[in-house]
Formats: structure tokens, C-alpha cells, sequence
């Protein structure tokens, strides 16, 4: 079995030494330094319109392009439709 005697002395020294070093810590501490209030500067406003402008572009880049071709194998004799046009009339 283990002196418990010696480990109550020890824990009673360095309880000791404990207390005496936080004493001595705060022994030279005095009370804190005032606080310096910051600078501030005021300003009043007064009401007032203004007028209000956005710049919109015209035209703005496409982020993906789609490259349309022909879907056809062989060769083609006659289109049935006009470029551009709203026709969606078939033969």
C-alpha cells in the first residue's frame, strides 16, 4: 500500500505555494486605468431628392451557343421552307 501520508504533505505544499503565488500575483495590482471615451463627430442631414439612373445594356453575350445543322443523310433537292420565316406549313 502506497504512504498516503507523504501525498497529503505534498498536496498540502503545493497548496501552500498555490496561494502564495496568486497573492503575489495580485499584490501589485492597483485599480484599472480610466477609459478614454472615443471621438465622435455628429452631422445633420437634411432631406433631398435625386434622380435615379440605370444603365442597360443593348445586347449581352449568349452564355451557350447552339450551332443548328441539317439532320439530313444523302443530298437534298428542294428546301420546303423559307429562312427565317414563321411558316409551318408542310407538304
Amino acid at each position: 500500500m502506497p504512504n498516503l501520508e507523504g501525498l497529503k504533505v505534498l498536496a498540502t505544499y503545493l497548496s501552500v505555494a498555490e496561494v502564495l503565488c496568486i497573492t503575489a500575483v495580485c499584490r501589485g495590482q492597483t485599480e484599472a486605468p480610466p477609459t478614454v471615451r472615443p471621438e465622435v463627430d455628429v452631422m445633420t442631414l437634411q432631406p433631398q431628392s435625386i434622380m435615379l439612373t440605370t444603365e442597360v445594356p443593348g445586347h449581352t453575350p449568349a452564355f451557350l451557343q447552339a450551332e443548328i445543322r441539317q439532320q439530313v443523310s444523302g443530298t437534298i433537292l428542294r428546301r420546303r421552307f423559307k429562312r427565317m420565316s414563321l411558316e409551318t406549313t408542310y407538304a
